[in-house]
């Protein structure tokens, strides 16, 4: 349940991503809610980052959206992945 709960706040978060500015993105509740959890407690599935990383869960993917350093950070397939980050 957890685990889905998660999942439901990246998908909002990227959906937001997509319609605010940056500047804004990073002051919405959700990047604030999803930048206090411990993302290496969460098991998921890793996620291609269209920066070329592969990030070891979507709660992860969803910290490095809300950090705003990246404004076109899109999930993409895994066959154009580096090495993995546990990092924003």
């Amino acid at each position: 349940m957890c685990t889905l709960f998660l999942r439901l706040t990246i998908v909002l978060v990227l959906l937001v991503h997509v319609t605010v500015n940056a500047n804004s993105m990073l002051e919405s509740k959700l990047c604030q809610y999803l930048m206090k959890i411990d993302c290496a407690t969460k098991a998921d599935n890793p996620v291609c980052g269209s920066d070329g990383k592969l990030y070891s869960n979507s709660c992860f993917f969803g910290q490095a959206v809300c950090s705003g350093l990246d404004p076109g950070l899109r999930p993409i397939g895994t066959e154009n992945c580096m090495s993995p980050v546990n990092l924003p």
